[in-house]
């Protein structure tokens, strides 16, 4: 599950001057955005340039700030930051935009960095306020001379809060001069509203689910039909198979392994977690350590050699019958109260490393998944760069929107597709292109009819997704997933309280509903293309294995209406079964429920 870093609230910044970068970008027909670009406007009492400011507080760490010279022009000054301890989330240097950048604009961030650091250094456009949107960002590692460095990135929207931010998620020092934002109108088709879709059939295996079994010993089976279920959550990590050293306890996980090869499910099996015995910070608390009153469980293993004989065990004892394995849960997760892995990249990379040698060798059909990482595409590249390439054969990812956001906005599924893009550049910048995409975990929480703490008064924002929504959530992610080429997509999940698909007795939510309905529309069938028109209408067009077209057509918010008198339909169907004739109809009302027409 996926964690916001706190922002606090500041005054909009107002522009003081202009220097001569920002009259040579207005000269080209841009805007300057920075109050502070060459970092000569003066420094506080903390050391922090004049129009800059810290935003580190919510994080364990020690940050010192200093002016500097020469900077990079041999003269003036500089930006000093100084981590001098790092517990976890990160450091954030911003700066509140003069003005915003637009949506759908390419927007330009250039900068001049040096430094003393093994980490990457992660440049951002983000949202100040709630709910923190990321617009942008790019990963750097900082060298002991000045370089230049920029990069060009499209917004998938925009708000007037703006800032730019430098994030720093480990020890060291680096300096910084020269930030400057522009834009330019984005060339070409639009990468947020024309998706290029895979021309194969969608497979069964595309869709995936979770299941906690909290009634263990009676197991909990999803009543929807799915071809991949991922154990986790699932109490099949291995501090669970091993808790204490050379004892083993197979049972929970030999009875899942037994119930999917009956029902011809596939298996991803997440391996991480390291039992207190094994751990190398035994006393570390980690996001089980409330529930399960454990340490120790986010640390990387102490001696290799345990972690090795764990991965050899698991993959021989379930050879031919588990064959797909998924290093780690959510590493970049490492701030409690959802600490999973609190290790630095090179360690995760490490273990990767040794935990595909064994699969491979153990089964060379094996397929091993990378470390899961949730909203940061920054982490998945400091993974890569610290010796994560050659270690796994898909990436993997949650793509989580909003799963407990108030905010309507960012709960929309639309918000993946800009993940998934900053995804897939990482993986081209590192000649990854080729490799699949598998979003193992996503979901929103829920209203429960069982329980009336999920139903808030009428009016007001709620972080619980109402009954029908939750199923036209899932409807749309798997939709536009499937459009930009992730190759399956888990549910997260079937039992779960807050996020599930049932009730407490068992009853169907909404939701389920709308998970077999979706299903049954996509597998078999091929997407021809998927986009938004200008009046913000999703259309996504199909062929069915018999040849026949159909198309499916949502709204990300609000009503309106689309043309169809040109697609000759004679009906139209929603998620919950209710069919409408169509015949002879110029125009469909379109909401945020998907409509199949045909």
């Amino acid at each position: 599950m996926q964690i916001q870093p706190l922002f606090h609230s500041v005054p909009t910044l107002r522009p003081a001057f202009l220097g001569v970068a920002a009259l040579l970008c207005v000269a080209f027909g841009q805007t300057e955005r920075m109050r502070n670009s060459d970092f000569s406007g003066g420094f506080n009492d903390r050391g922090i340039a004049e129009g800059w400011e810290d935003n580190s507080s919510w994080a364990p760490v020690t940050v010192v700030y200093a002016s500097d010279a020469p900077g990079v022009d041999g003269g003036g000054s500089c930006q000093k930051i100084e981590v001098a301890s790092f517990k976890g989330g990160a450091v954030q240097f911003v700066h509140g935009l003069l003005e915003p950048v637009g949506r759908y604009r390419l927007a330009r961030v250039a900068l001049s960095l040096k430094g003393e650091m093994k980490t990457p250094v992660e440049v951002q456009l983000r949202k100040r306020s709630h709910p923190y949107t990321t617009y942008i960002t790019r990963s750097f590692l900082a060298t002991p001379e000045w370089k230049a460095l920029s990069f060009e990135e499209p917004l998938p929207d925009s708000a007037p809060d703006m800032i730019a931010v430098i994030r720093l998620t480990g020890t060291g020092s680096i300096w910084i001069d020269d930030f400057h934002v522009t834009d330019r109108v984005l060339p070409g088709p639009n990468p947020f509203t024309v998706l290029a879709p895979p021309s194969r059939p969608v497979p069964e295996a595309y869709f995936g689910q979770h299941t906690h079994n909290h009634r263990y010993p009676e197991l909990t089976w999803p009543a929807v039909p799915f071809k991949q279920l991922r154990f986790w959550d699932s109490r099949t990590a291995w501090p669970w198979l091993e808790p204490r050293k050379g004892e083993w306890n197979f049972e929970r996980l030999d009875r899942l392994v037994e119930a999917c090869v009956a029902s011809n499910v596939q298996i991803l099996l997440t391996m991480g977690l390291t039992p207190q015995w094994a751990s190398a910070r035994p006393q570390e608390r980690s996001a089980y350590t409330a529930q399960f009153q454990e340490t120790g469980w986010a640390a990387e293993a102490a001696e290799m050699a345990d972690w090795r004989n764990y991965v050899r065990t698991v993959a021989t004892r379930y050879k031919g019958r588990i064959r797909h394995y998924e290093m780690w849960n959510e590493p970049n997760n490492n701030v409690l109260p959802l600490a999973f892995f609190t290790g630095t990249h090179a360690k995760l990379a490490e273990l990767c490393r040794e935990a595909y040698a064994i699969l491979k060798a153990v089964d060379p059909s094996n397929t091993v998944i990378s470390p899961a990482v949730v909203g940061s595409a920054a982490y998945t590249d400091g993974f890569l760069r610290a010796g994560g390439k050659g270690t796994f054969d898909k990436l993997g990812y949650h793509f989580y929107t909003g799963y407990h956001s108030k905010s309507v906005y960012d709960r929309a599924p639309e918000r993946s597709i800009a993940e998934v893009l900053r995804v897939k550049r990482v993986l081209a910048d590192h000649g990854l292109a080729e490799f699949g995409l598998w979003n193992t975990e996503a979901g929103w929480y829920a209203e429960s009819a069982s329980r009336a703490e999920t139903h808030p008064e009428e009016g007001k924002a709620s972080e619980w997704v109402p009954l029908q929504e939750q199923g036209d959530l899932i409807a749309r992610l798997y939709l536009l997933q499937w459009a930009q080429g992730v190759e399956s997509f888990s549910f997260y999940a079937w039992d779960n309280g807050n996020m599930g698909l049932i009730e407490k007795d068992g009853a169907p939510k909404p939701g389920a509903i709308a998970y077999r309905t979706i299903q049954g529309w996509m597998v078999g069938s091929r997407m021809l293309s998927c986009r938004a028109d200008e009046g913000e209408n999703w259309v996504a067009e199909f062929r069915d294995p018999r040849g026949k077209a159909f198309r499916v057509v949502w709204r990300e918010k609000g009503a309106g209406e689309i043309e169809v008198g040109a697609w000759g339909a004679g009906e139209s169907c929603d998620l919950y079964g209710k069919r409408v004739p169509m015949k002879g109809a110029r125009t469909l009302a379109t909401g945020g429920s998907p409509l199949r027409i045909e």
